[in-house]
């Protein structure tokens, strides 16, 4: 039809003819761009801002990131011995800064071993820890449950190692004491239970408390 008339031109430098750049005001931002961690935006265009493990992901056998926006987790990591008998020794995890049922109540996670990479070229786990084989999180609000953790060996004599857990910040209300903090500790197990939470009714085998206010033990 000669009385439709069709316009076009060169397209401008910077762009291409296809959709896949997902932000056209950034010259940044295209799909052959590396993903840079924390810098609040999808670099790469692959639907994911902050994907953080492609700076470490290339040099290590295992990831673990926390399962809550500000939880801190790593900031404690421990052997913890052998805690569930299958003769390997597992990992320990901290997330002080944890959210759930109490702001920053804290979690510690228990990742059993034994952990190595895939196969060769292949990555390695890459788990959120709501993936980890055991939880445990605080008791109440603002416990920071998780800021050291320990495997400290068989101390009951089963033959399987243990667990103690520190939570800072834990208030004595029975006494009126603030922040005296404690230590939970955990007879190992071939059992666990997937979730231990403190705040629902869970508790430690032994619970060590400071004696005065802002003890932080």
């Amino acid at each position: 039809n000669e009385s439709f008339r069709v316009d076009s031109c060169d397209e401008p430098e910077g762009f291409v003819e296809d959709a896949t750049d997902c932000d056209d005001g950034a010259e940044d931002v295209h799909p052959e761009q590396s993903e840079i961690c924390r810098n609040g935006q999808d670099d790469n265009c692959d639907g994911v801002t902050n994907a953080c493990q492609g700076w470490l992901s290339d040099g290590v056998d295992a990831l673990f990131y926390g399962e809550s926006a500000n939880a801190q987790a790593g900031s404690s990591v421990a052997p913890g011995g052998d805690l569930n008998g299958d003769g390997h020794w597992d990992l320990l995890i901290g997330s002080w800064g944890y959210t759930g049922s109490e702001p920053h109540q804290g979690a510690a996670y228990v990742i059993y071993g034994p952990l190595s990479a895939a196969e060769s070229g292949e990555p390695g786990p890459d788990l959120s820890l709501s993936s980890a084989d055991v939880t445990i999180y605080g008791e109440a609000a603002e416990d920071y449950l998780g800021e050291q953790l320990f495997g400290v060996g068989d101390v009951n004599g089963d033959g399987i190692d243990d667990l103690a857990v520190s939570t800072l910040r834990w208030d004595d209300s029975a006494r009126g004491q603030n922040n005296v903090g404690a230590v939970y500790l955990f007879h190992g197990r071939e059992d666990w239970e997937e979730v231990l939470d403190l705040s629902d009714g869970a508790e430690a085998d032994l619970m060590y408390s400071g004696e005065l206010q802002a003890d932080w033990l």
